[in-house]
């Protein structure tokens, strides 16, 4: 089985395509790869999913209080959103979500629904849409 660290590190932008295609992480690679991985970085890919529920989804809302609420409970401060790695995670968010989207809106719309409204899991801890 092959350590899909590398294939993550290069859809991310870590390390260059010779790097990950010979399944050799560096331990800068490593260390790059798990700060970016940091719970403070990764809220941002699901406020991003929220927000473009929000815009895209007919009859769901995000709850601003609670997208705050979020940030802080994954450890962010409000200096991180402004971090590249808080904005590359971002825009990873949004790039899932538009292909979510386009490939079966009212399906996704439900999903996101299902994951960020009242039953939400319990890795996200707050809820961030709401339903008219």
């Amino acid at each position: 089985m092959r350590n899909p660290l590398p294939a993550l590190a290069l859809v991310l932008g870590l390390v260059s395509p010779a790097v990950a295609g010979d399944d050799q992480l560096t331990a800068q690679d490593v260390a790059q790869l798990k700060h970016l991985l940091q719970p403070k970085f990764l809220v941002a890919e699901v406020i991003e999913a929220a927000s473009f529920a929000a815009e895209k989804c007919p009859g769901l809302h995000l709850i601003e209080d609670n997208v705050e609420a979020e940030y802080h409970s994954a450890g962010a401060a409000d200096d991180d959103t402004h971090t590249p790695e808080f904005e590359l995670m971002s825009a990873g968010g949004r790039a899932n979500a538009a292909e979510g989207y386009a490939k079966n809106p009212a399906g996704w719309c439900e999903s996101m629904w299902s994951y960020l409204g009242p039953a939400h899991p319990p890795m996200i801890k707050h809820i961030l849409l709401q339903r008219d």
